[in-house]
């Protein structure tokens, strides 16, 4: 396993290392360049509130993967040197890898319109996963790869419910133009307006129904995907608090604290997401 971009996904993000480990090798160590990329430019994009140093980090991680795909030598970086072997090999898909960075270019124009809202989630989390699964399960003679469902609303309404509290908090802008306003203000104090609560009741009811479309239709994906679709439960634990009668923001507390490895074992185990 590439132990430098394991660590920077453990310290960054230990629920998406968690669910890495379930992969065999040399899959787990693909997924954790993947997820350690994924880290970076999160860091990139929270560099500076001014959004020329995250814009100039993020073309940073663009000019990486087009100097990769041109076969020049990888950077000198514990993430992006990796990366440029998996591209070389035809591991990763660097549209995708593009898509993810273009997504994070759209979150320094925060608030995003619907239709902004949507391209964002769908670059962001859809190239993800697609990614993890292409890993995962990269194609071959004896074998049909099915592309993973579509699943990045749910991802997507877990992000926005999870991450809007410490957004108010810290003075930035909402993700989501319907945010903007008292509702936002409110919720920079801790409080949940009426409004702002069916805003996110609603985010919650659209992604579980995506999740349960995904599921159904499980059986026809590649099982070999399984260890990129297990955020998904995170994800799930999220909406369903919300969906609660006696939902507070205090209960995402429980979300961010270290995971429940047990539980998250067992659905591996038994092949389930």
């Amino acid at each position: 396993m590439n132990d430098a971009c394991a660590e920077i996904v453990q310290r960054d993000d230990p629920h998406l290392y968690a669910t890495a480990l379930f992969a065999p090798e040399p899959a787990r160590s693909g997924l954790m360049v993947l997820y350690a990329f994924d880290c970076e430019l999160s860091r990139a994009a929270v560099s500076s509130k001014e959004s020329l140093i995250p814009r100039m980090r993020l073309q940073w991680w663009r000019d990486a993967i087009q100097e990769a795909q041109d076969g020049k030598p990888p950077k000198a970086h514990d993430v992006a040197a990796p990366l440029a072997a998996m591209i070389a090999d035809e591991t990763v898909d660097p549209i995708d890898l593009g898509a993810i960075i273009q997504a994070r270019e759209a979150e320094l124009a925060r608030p995003l319109g619907a239709d902004a809202y949507r391209q964002w989630h769908e670059a962001r989390f859809n190239s993800l996963v697609a990614s993890a699964a292409g890993v995962l399960a990269r194609p071959g003679p004896d074998r049909t790869y099915t592309s993973p469902p579509q699943c990045s609303y749910v991802h997507s309404a877990a992000y926005v419910v999870r991450n809007s509290p410490a957004m108010a908090a810290a003075g930035e802008a909402p993700l989501m133009a319907e945010m903007v306003g008292e509702d936002w203000a409110a919720l920079a104090r801790g409080h949940i307006t009426e409004s702002l609560g069916t805003r996110f009741h609603t985010l919650a009811e659209e992604g579980l129904d995506e999740l349960t479309q995904a599921r159904s239709q499980a059986h026809l994906h590649d099982p070999r995907i399984r260890p990129a679709l297990l955020p998904l439960r995170r994800a799930e634990r999220v909406l369903r608090l919300v969906l609660r009668t006696d939902f507070a923001l205090g209960d995402l507390d429980r979300i961010n604290r270290p995971f429940d490895g047990f539980k998250l074992a067992f659905a591996a185990l038994r092949g389930r997401w």
